[in-house]
């Protein structure tokens, strides 16, 4: 029997077939392996240093959420104290925080981009039981108030997403040990920053189907601009989150999904991967990515084919 009659066995596969389903979608920050932490050499933290986010903070993080703003289950409201040291130099404002226990790396560093201070970390972390790359991303933004107020957003490649509301509140002088954020190097803007906004996505599989939907996308990268994460979020469609990977030159897809069997009960478990080029010459903002992509049968319990391939059309329609 071949593949195509083999997968319609999946009634969801080929009603979100143009989608990655996510199961149990959601990385919990404080169940991470954080061996993969760097490093810094550190020094005591000036009693008041001169810099904009400058201080003991309270660092108030909401409850849990997926892609769909539902609240996951168990999640409860995290405080944590950060000690943050910044400045501000012809390359732009910087930060170092030494953050709480239970965010997955000990130091962040933080850039101000036009107005938000973002940091990006990076380590390993579980997705569905599949241990993959994890992305930690913190944007804040001052309130007219003094306070910080912004998101902590966790992703990972194969799928997973969660996010919480943060508020960060000052309450003190600079404390304990914290680098020196005049010993970092300026940050490093990527290409792949060029990915932003409003897309149209589409499937044209190797029997002739195709299928397409909606989606907006922003792009957060490394202070190096070497690794950065562009997922795209669907709203409309709960099965829909769409995560790329930037690296040397390219972004990968690389996510699973788990499918119950139409007949004879059981599941099955699928690779959707996908590679895509940084357009030349360079584009800002980026208006098409197209790239080869294949379906593969990783395990199942009823009978499937191997593998589907597929090619994958990305094209901005708005911001």
């Amino acid at each position: 029997m071949s593949i195509f009659s083999r997968i319609a066995e999946f009634p969801l596969i080929w009603s979100v077939i143009a989608v990655i389903a996510v199961i149990a979608a959601t990385v919990a920050p404080d169940s991470t392996d954080t061996t993969s932490t760097p490093t810094t050499r550190q020094t005591p933290a000036a009693a008041a240093d001169p810099g904009p986010f400058t201080g003991t903070f309270n660092a108030d993080f909401a409850v849990q959420t997926d892609s769909q703003a539902r609240p996951v289950d168990g999640s409860k409201p995290m405080q944590q104290v950060w000690n943050m040291r910044s400045l501000c130099r012809p390359s732009g404002c910087v930060a170092i925080a030494g953050t709480g226990v239970q965010f997955p790396v000990r130091e962040l560093v933080f850039d101000d981009i036009g107005g938000r201070w973002v940091a990006v970390a990076t380590s390993r972390g579980k997705c569905k039981d599949i241990d993959g790359e994890r992305f930690d991303v913190v944007s804040l933004e001052q309130r007219p108030d003094g306070t910080m107020s912004g998101v902590w957003t966790t992703s990972n490649s194969q799928g997973c997403i969660g996010r919480r509301d943060a508020i960060f509140t000052r309450t003190a002088d600079a404390v304990g040990v914290t680098a020196d954020p005049a010993n970092l190097a300026p940050r490093v803007a990527s290409p792949a920053e060029a990915l932003h906004g409003q897309y149209l996505l589409k499937r044209i599989f190797s029997d002739g189907r195709e299928s397409e939907w909606t989606g907006g996308v922003r792009t957060d990268c490394v202070r190096t601009g070497e690794k950065c994460t562009s997922y795209f979020a669907i709203g409309s469609q709960p099965k829909a989150p769409t995560p790329l990977v930037f690296a040397n030159g390219k972004w990968t897809l690389n996510a699973d999904t788990f499918e119950d069997c139409l007949s004879g009960g059981g599941t099955a478990h699928f690779k959707w991967t996908a590679e895509f080029q940084l357009p030349q010459p360079a584009q800002d903002p980026i208006t098409q990515l197209d790239g080869p992509g294949r379906l593969a049968v990783v395990e199942a319990t009823c009978p499937l084919n191997a593998y589907k391939d597929y090619n994958m059309t990305i094209v901005r329609t708005g911001d």
